[in-house]
């Protein structure tokens, strides 16, 4: 039921059968391509596991997705389900790719099940894009080239319609970055020293931006910039002596400078002024931590002895 060549040949199918379709404004171009977006995005947890395809918290499913014969029908996971899962196991799938993927399975479903009709009112500039983007870092990730599944027409539109909205990005970016040095040139010393010192965080607010926010550098005043973080998965880890040492990656899909006032959102714009948008963090825990060793405590479970 969640065979990954399976899903590879149901989405290439399913992405031919829309290719077949005039690209300019047949709905049936985008109707096919969304349904065969989905099977693509579930692809790569069905390549590691099947188990990652299956309804949470369900026995039946997770049995049979390991091949155990069950009464009930399998159930899979919502496509919110398997965008969050392939976050943290695709490492370019973040940012952009995962808000481009809520967008394209949100469009797919308003299509399906809303009495209007979504997909008219979307045109292909908006949403192949994004379809692309994300599907040459699936097909990255499963070592295929995106002509694999896609129609190379449809890939090289696809492209040409990303770079155009790449550069309207970049343009509306660098009018961002001039504005905000623009207003600092027209600030006195003291009103810069003023905001600086405001933004400085203090007492407790020290602690709770640590865990909360990463440090960037803003690309208007290059001052250093607290920025919300959304911790994505964890990476490679380690023992040093008796502490675990382990990378955790966070996203950052925002940028608010209070001393400029320049005001990035989302990963594009993020990406267009070179901010990074995933941060690594070293995170130490000790063996007794980890495993929560106490020197003293009774224990009274049975006892076990040589005879």
């Amino acid at each position: 039921m969640w065979d990954y060549d399976g899903f590879i040949g149901k989405a290439r199918l399913y992405f031919t059968r829309g290719a077949e379709h005039e690209h300019s404004d047949d709905d049936e171009f985008a109707i096919w391509h969304l349904l065969g977006f989905e099977f693509l995005l579930r692809a790569p947890l069905a390549k590691l596991h099947p188990s990652l395809l299956a309804a949470t918290n369900d026995n039946d499913s997770l049995l049979a997705a390991n091949g155990v014969t069950t009464s009930k029908d399998p159930k899979s996971v919502v496509s919110g389900v398997v965008i969050d899962r392939l976050a943290r196991i695709v490492p370019e799938f973040a940012g952009a790719a995962v808000s481009d993927s809520l967008f394209l399975m949100s469009l797919r479903n308003a299509e399906l099940h809303a009495s209007n009709a979504a997909v008219s009112e979307v045109s292909n500039d908006v949403w192949l894009p994004k379809l692309v983007r994300v599907a040459k870092i699936i097909c990255q990730f499963l070592a295929i080239e995106p002509e694999d599944v896609l129609d190379d027409a449809v890939v090289k539109l696809g492209e040409t319609l990303l770079d155009e909205a790449d550069k309207k990005v970049a343009h509306t970016v660098e009018l961002k970055i001039q504005a905000a040095r623009n207003f600092l040139q027209r600030l006195s010393q003291d009103e810069v020293d003023a905001r600086v010192a405001a933004a400085k965080p203090t007492g407790m607010e020290i602690f709770t931006r640590q865990r909360t926010t990463a440090s960037v550098k803003c690309p208007a005043c290059e001052r250093n910039v607290y920025a919300p973080k959304a911790y994505v998965r964890s990476a490679r880890e380690h023992l040093d002596g008796d502490t675990v040492i382990r990378d955790d990656i966070y996203l950052i899909d925002e940028l608010r400078c209070p001393v400029c006032g320049l005001e990035l959102l989302g990963a594009p714009e993020l990406v267009a002024a070179q901010v990074p948008q995933q941060v690594t963090e070293q995170e130490h825990e000790s063996l007794d931590e980890r495993y929560h060793v106490e020197t003293d405590y009774d224990y009274d479970g049975p006892e076990y002895m040589d005879e």
